[in-house]
């Protein structure tokens, strides 16, 4: 019997009537690597259990009570090489009186076959679990698989195009039928790319529209390849995305880029684009055109009063105003902020001009909006080809003309002019000059002295800005306009200056000289600044000054055209902490009466064009009567500024004004001066005295 098993791949085993192993062939050892002595004596109780389940367990003990034959029977066994699986057949045998003997049998190391069972189910597990996974890809990106077999003519897709389509899910389609979705022109376009493919010339890439079965036009992504046997295609398959949403983002994306989305409008860079192409035509058809670049004046104050809700609708219905009254050729877009561009053409620049202005009239628009609300608009305009050949020129020349307009009064068309190129090169030059001196210490604060009628006692200076121009000598702050109008610069100079006069009074200080209370003046833009009042109060403690030492001067235009709020709290912090707060050219601005009762100011100061004719005008004597009488009434320290001749104090004194400043007193000195005009002021005020 052993030289039977010697080859074969499973054992036999025998055991007694009480079931005791009584038998292993010579092959177990092979077999099994295990010592068969270990096992022979051993019952199959001992040796069965193992690893086996509670209801497998008690079902072959009942087998081996019952002397029942079993079959197939699994069960575990672990030694040093870990665990192992073997199975087991056996059949009771018998005597011939019928009496119980044992069991027979044979058994075998199922080991690989359990764990490559193992694989093949968890294989099966993981299919599954891909194939639900795919199907949740599938349908969270829209795509879906297709292959189709020419031979029988048939597609194949994935469940997620089924639904894209809208055909059952495993209905028979034809490729025709596929392509059916499809616009005739763009399924012929498939269609070739499938052919091609087949040919063997290349992989495909194509975004296509299509209709959905609800008729609304989708777009999709379809790649495809062939499939090669033997060097014969046998088919092409590939994927199928619905990219609609990516589509539609990417032409919203494209459509913003080129159009401004609060007025639908195109926007600057757009307009350029436009206006480049437009004037090559034109020039090519010998035809003019001319440029309007317009914007709202004042807007901000629409935006601070009514919200920024209302000042898009003022836009919105600009932007309306604009297509509903567009000719034919007309280009129109929002160029930025508040400004809107124009171009119109004619046979004639003249002509053309003539069409702008127009239909730019009038300036002067109303809407309503739940509010009652009225805006004027101010525009430049540039003309093709006079004042310019190429879009930029043109755009830059009637930008010139609007900053013009601007300047001026406001509501008003001014056309470009060349020496408006010029004194905008001018200002640029100044302002790079300007810097530069700056960086280089060659702005000075001057001194003018403050004098009080009554007693002829010096009260304090007015500090003023003068730039020692190396090659121009001493140039005067009121040669330096757009310096105050140019906001980063402004703030640069108005924190330079603090910085110089704090200094030049920590030495008059120091050097025990009275020099009385120091005007300083200060712009929108610095008042602005956030943290101004902290630097300005710390400043003046860092130097050991008082903040009674100094008086703010502010001008009445710059506080009321600009954001009110931020610089009526530095202004109320400083008075509260003891700065002075003046209105510089008091009497100039168009609502002095309206807002001196809400300003926080101490002084007026009655701008130097109301003193000037005093001596033979009698309506500006009557108007500083009445400045000087308003101011007093309410409680506020009057200051007479310009004060030229010993008639001009005189009257002032009389009319009841306190102070005076101007060249009857004194010019504006270097700080170098200040220490000795006061000591020979004090001495010639002892000699009167004492005269």
């Amino acid at each position: 019997m052993d030289d039977v098993l010697s080859c074969a791949e499973f054992w036999a085993w025998a055991t007694d009537k009480d079931l005791h192993i009584t038998y292993l062939s010579e092959n177990f050892e092979r077999i099994t690597s295990l010592p068969a002595g270990e096992f022979v004596g051993m019952s199959r109780y001992e040796v069965i259990p193992a690893g086996m389940s509670d209801a497998m367990a008690r079902r072959h003990r009942h087998e081996l009570e019952k002397r029942l034959p079993f079959v197939g029977l699994r069960y575990e066994f672990n030694d040093k090489r870990g665990t192992r699986c073997f199975e087991t057949s056996g059949t009771p045998t018998f005597d011939r009186r019928g009496r119980f003997r044992g069991y027979q049998g044979i058994a075998r190391d199922v080991t690989e076959e359990v764990r490559d069972q193992e694989r093949l189910e968890e294989l099966g597990r993981e299919q599954r679990i891909l194939n639900v996974l795919f199907n949740h890809v599938e349908r969270m990106a829209n795509i879906g698989a297709w292959r189709y077999d020419p031979e029988q003519d048939v597609l194949t897709w994935s469940e997620q195009l089924y639904r894209l389509y809208g055909i059952p899910v495993g209905a028979r389609v034809t490729l025709k039928e596929g392509l059916s979705v499809f616009p005739p022109d763009v399924a012929k376009v498939l269609h070739a790319a499938i052919d091609e493919a087949m040919g063997g010339e290349r992989a495909f890439d194509l975004t296509l529209p299509f209709l959905s079965t609800r008729g609304e036009e989708r777009y999709v992504r379809v790649l495809g390849e062939c499939e090669r046997r033997n060097g014969r295609p046998v088919s092409v398959f590939g994927t199928i995305q619905d990219v609609t949403s990516e589509r539609r983002r990417e032409e919203e994306r494209q459509r913003l880029a080129v159009s401004d989305p609060l007025t639908g409008l195109g926007n600057r860079n757009a307009f350029r684009m436009e206006l480049t192409e437009t004037l090559k035509k034109l020039g090519a058809r010998k035809r003019e055109a001319a440029l309007c670049i317009f914007d709202l004046d004042a807007f901000k104050d629409i935006n601070d009063f009514f919200g920024h809700d209302i000042g898009d609708k003022v836009l919105r219905e600009v932007a309306d105003w604009l297509r509903n009254t567009a000719e034919p050729g007309d280009l129109t877009a929002r160029s930025g902020g508040d400004e809107f561009a124009l171009l119109t053409s004619a046979a004639t620049a003249a002509e053309a001009e003539e069409a702008l202005r127009r239909r730019l009239q009038p300036l002067v628009r109303r809407s309503g909006f739940g509010h009652s609300i009225t805006y004027s608009l101010s525009a430049g305009i540039a003309v093709f080809p006079d004042d310019g050949a190429t879009a930029e020129d043109l755009l830059r020349h009637a930008d010139l003309a609007l900053y013009e307009a601007k300047r001026g009064r406001r509501s008003t068309i001014e056309r470009y002019e060349p020496q408006l190129l010029r004194e905008a090169q001018n200002r640029f030059r100044l302002l790079a000059d300007f810097r530069e001196g700056l960086a280089s210490g060659e702005i000075e604060a001057f001194y003018q002295p403050l004098v009080e009628f009554s007693s002829n006692q010096l009260s304090g200076f007015e500090a003023l800005m003068r730039w020692r121009h190396p090659e121009k000598g001493i140039v005067p702050a009121c040669e330096l306009m757009p310096v105050f109008k140019d906001k980063v610069l402004s703030v640069e100079l108005g924190e330079y200056m603090l910085r110089k006069i704090v200094g030049d009074l920590k030495a008059w200080r120091d050097a025990g000289i009275d020099f009385g209370r120091i005007g300083y003046n200060v712009t929108a833009a610095d008042l602005q600044q956030e943290g101004f009042a902290p630097r300005l109060l710390g400043a003046l403690a860092g130097a050991g000054l008082s903040s009674g030492d100094i008086v703010l001067e502010v001008t009445e235009t710059s506080v009321i055209d600009e954001d009110n709020r931020a610089i009526r709290a530095h202004l109320e912090a400083l008075r509260a902490a003891g700065v002075g707060v003046a209105l510089d050219d008091f009497g100039t601005g168009f609502s002095s009466l309206t807002h001196l009762k809400s300003l926080p100011v101490g002084v007026l100061k009655i701008d130097r064009s109301f003193v000037k004719d005093l001596t033979f005008s009698p309506g500006d004597r009557a108007i500083v009567r009445a400045l000087i009488g308003l101011g007093s009434e309410l409680g506020y320290h009057i200051v007479a500024e310009g004060v030229e001749t010993a008639a001009e104090a005189a009257f002032l004194h009389r009319a009841g004004c306190r102070y005076g400043q101007g060249y009857y007193f004194g010019r504006p000195m270097p700080a170098d001066d200040v220490p000795e005009f006061i000591a020979e002021w004090d001495a010639a005020e002892e000699a009167v005295r004492r005269a």
